[in-house]
């Protein structure tokens, strides 16, 4: 797993954060997600540009619902960032806090860059359980080599989609450019309901 975006978070009591991941990190924001044990958990990111974190963001599914709800998988996207600025978070779960060790999370935004994003088309498909129902709220992150990594949340229908565009290389100072031949990683993690693992290359990408 050492190409997945890093484990930051331990396995503990059933509202306890397990699994924190750091993706989708641009210009503008990032995204967290984490897994619980109990479905019975809302979650929540509280970040700012200093530890006094004065702001708070919801989970991805609650952001379109305008209410929280309770999941096992959390995915929590933030927007409208300052372009190479460090951030520090923690996690809102069930109602409780939690830190790295004593210490906010933090992860620093993308400087912003001149050129235009490659032409690149999306990676796109569908995750589907072993009784062929959609894996709906199954977290799928995509990792391309030298890159920094991406994850989406898979939708009621079972498809996702990721803009290979605006993939940036691991250092976050340039887009990703394609030469037709790399290899994606693409990790299915949907909690007590199992997890998946697919190697593609760019070009079969799409069903």
């Amino acid at each position: 797993t050492q190409n997945f975006p890093q484990f930051l978070g331990r396995a503990g009591e059933e509202t306890v954060p397990a699994e924190v991941k750091i993706t989708n990190i641009s210009e503008s924001g990032f995204s967290v997600s984490w897994l619980t044990k109990k479905k019975i958990t809302s979650g929540a990111v509280k970040y700012g540009e200093t530890s006094s974190l004065g702001q708070t963001a919801l989970d991805d599914r609650d952001q379109v619902k305008g209410k929280m709800e309770e999941y096992t998988t959390h995915h929590v996207t933030l927007k409208y960032l300052k372009p190479g600025t460090t951030y520090y978070f923690k996690i809102l779960s069930a109602g409780q806090t939690y830190d790295n060790n004593g210490e906010p999370y933090k992860v620093a935004t993308g400087a912003r860059i001149s050129l235009p994003p490659p032409s690149l088309d999306p990676a796109y498909g569908t995750v589907l359980k072993p009784d062929n129902t959609p894996a709906e709220g199954a977290i799928l992150y995509l990792t391309l080599p030298g890159t920094s990594s991406l994850s989406t949340l898979v939708k009621s229908s079972g498809n996702w989609l990721i803009p290979l565009n605006l993939a940036r290389t691991a250092d976050l100072v340039n887009y990703f450019t394609s030469k037709g031949e790399e290899v994606e990683e693409i990790f299915v993690q949907a909690g007590d309901e199992g997890t998946a693992l697919a190697t593609v290359s760019i070009q079969n990408d799409s069903p």
